[in-house]
């Protein structure tokens, strides 16, 4: 899957992302992951707009 605009924030020792897909013109559903190690495993938060 590919993602662009990545949006990286940290809160509480948690880290998270939100990104959008690439579909050209037409509007993309964001999604947000979670994860305590950036190379460990994230998790999916699924929509989050």
């Amino acid at each position: 899957m590919t993602r662009e605009a990545p949006a990286y924030f940290e809160h509480n020792g948690r880290k998270f992302i939100i990104t959008s897909g690439t579909t050209g013109y037409f509007p993309n559903p964001t999604v947000g992951y979670d994860v305590t190690d950036l190379h460990g495993e994230w998790k999916d938060l699924g929509l989050t707009c």
